[in-house]
């Protein structure tokens, strides 16, 4: 099956009030050299000038009035969802997509089983709620197929967005959920090596769970790099 038109969607909220209008910019510039068919940045509830900063770049803004990331996630996705793509890319303000991470994604969701919902583009170490299960290879493309997959990057085809659907709004208590529930209808989540968290160390939402981490096998790190076509 033919899976080619991808919808990127970028969540921010308040760039510009918690410093990150550099890391903002760099994820926009990133997700914009991969050429999506669609590019859509929320701005969830902004309010510090974050909306006039992203149009002055020349980009499309649509603001949600909620401000919780899992709402965000869940506006994010469903208006990329809806947009009449094949795949949708949602990302955080934090993340730089490397050169060719699009046309990797469109080639291992083409080859993907039905039974996988959800290809994280960040390649994760370990944590105590991300258990690596196997290595797989999709249309020449590695991943690993692990319990959760990090919501900062999530891929997905649009038509699954339905069975994903909704990620729960509480703070903090979003990915991992989601995975878990999917997990236990017999669906499988991923991670593959295709983007940096450049800004893992300076969360907008407080997240503290950089303390739980412990270093990914550097041999199982290295079996991910993506082979360029």
């Amino acid at each position: 099956m033919g899976l080619h038109s991808i919808a990127a969607g970028v969540l921010t909220h308040d760039a510009l009030r918690h410093g990150r209008e550099g890391l903002l910019r760099a994820t926009i510039r990133s997700v914009a050299a991969q050429e999506p068919n669609y590019v859509y940045v929320v701005s969830n509830g902004s309010s510090d000038g974050t909306e006039a900063l992203v149009a002055s770049w020349g980009g499309t803004v649509l603001n949600d009035p909620i401000s919780t990331c899992g709402h965000g996630m869940n506006a994010t996705i469903g208006i990329c969802a809806n947009s009449g793509a094949d795949l949708v890319v949602f990302s955080n303000d934090d993340i730089e997509f490397r050169p060719g991470a699009f046309d990797a994604l469109r080639r291992f969701w083409a080859a993907a089983p039905e039974k996988l919902k959800i290809a994280s583009g960040l390649l994760e170490d370990d944590f105590p709620w991300n258990t690596v299960r196997e290595r797989v290879v999709y249309g020449g493309v590695p991943a690993l197929i692990r319990d959760s997959a990090p919501g900062g990057v999530w891929t997905l085809r649009a038509k699954d967005w339905p069975t994903i659907a909704p990620v729960p709004e509480a703070a903090g208590w979003d990915d991992v959920p989601t995975c878990e529930r999917l997990r236990s209808k017999g669906y499988q989540v991923a991670q593959l090596d295709l983007a940096e968290h450049i800004g893992q160390d300076h969360s907008t939402w407080g997240n503290g769970s950089e303390k739980f981490r412990k270093p990914l096998d550097p041999e199982l790190r290295a079996s991910l790099q993506i082979t360029p076509v």
